[in-house]
């Protein structure tokens, strides 16, 4: 851009000049550095689908179960990261759907055996009760779905609050953090900035789903929402990059015709909250073959 400085000193003039083609030379870098990234990450994509194995499901330890007991709901088993859990989900919201801030529901948590969904877990335990939701249990299902719908509810900004919290980084890989504030956190790198639109089949969206939800299953996650609302999924993050490092909460929200998995572009919003636990489902034991 050009840029007209005729009423100033002329070392003024130069002084503006070396500050405009440094600033220039700091967008072409960042944008290169972001290039090479995608290419790596395309790259990847492609190896991971050459690489791909079929490998047997992982066979579930005991049949399926929802309880219903005092608060919560117990039910299970729930594949997630690979193995199998119990989940404990409470009931209601906590503190009566009040609204605090991620990083106040991750201290109020600490000293309980509850957490915050990430948003892979909740896709983890959401998919498991569809999957029964014809079954015996079918009932209990039903009622849950009736319940949690309102965890979604984007209106006036009371969906609930996440255990998945996203770092945008200016020049780098961003970073997705799931189970956060808890001790299995674990970070996922992908590109992230910019990543806005409906969830279909063959438009590239896998990878950032990866990151996002914890599965590459555009499927999965449009069953999700047809489930839920009978609606489509869109995934919005960050739009605008800035020079600064920047966080915020990841968040699933209910509004109009879509299911939005979507970064919080506030990050100090509060939002209710829903505790759940985790009890790992050890594989039974077998015989020792004679």
């Amino acid at each position: 851009m050009t840029r007209f400085y005729s009423s100033l000193p002329l070392n003024e003039i130069l002084r503006l000049d070396l500050e405009e083609k440094e600033r220039l030379r700091k967008e072409t870098e960042v944008v290169a550095r972001r290039t090479v990234l995608t290419e790596k990450c395309a790259a990847r994509a492609k190896t991971d689908v050459l690489d791909a194995v079929d490998e047997p499901p992982l066979v579930a330890p005991m049949p399926f179960f929802v309880e219903s007991l005092e608060g919560r709901w117990v039910f299970g088993p729930v594949l997630h990261r690979g193995a199998w859990y119990r989940v404990s989900l409470t009931k209601k919201q906590l503190e009566a759907g009040v609204k605090h801030s991620q990083e106040w529901w991750g201290n109020y948590l600490k000293h309980t055996d509850l957490r915050l969904g990430s948003v892979p877990l909740q896709v983890s335990y959401l998919s498991a009760l569809i999957q029964a939701s014809r079954g015996e249990y079918q009932d209990l299902i039903a009622e849950m779905h009736d319940e949690l719908i309102g965890d979604y509810d984007s209106m006036n900004h009371v969906c609930a609050m996440t255990g998945s919290r996203i770092c945008f980084s200016p020049s780098g890989l961003d970073m997705a953090v799931h189970e956060y504030g808890t001790p299995e956190a674990h970070f996922v790198p992908g590109l992230l900035h910019g990543i806005k639109g409906l969830l279909t089949f063959g438009t590239g969206c896998e990878g950032p789903l990866e990151v996002l939800a914890g599965t590459r299953d555009v499927a999965q996650i449009n069953g999700i929402s047809q489930w839920l609302r009978g609606v489509n999924t869109y995934l919005a993050c960050d739009n605008n990059p800035s020079p600064d490092e920047q966080t915020c909460a990841l968040v699933l929200g209910l509004s109009g015709d879509r299911f939005f998995i979507i970064s919080d572009p506030d990050d100090k919003r509060e939002r209710p909250a829903r505790g759940m636990a985790l009890e790992k489902i050890m594989p039974m034991a077998t015989e020792a073959p004679r």
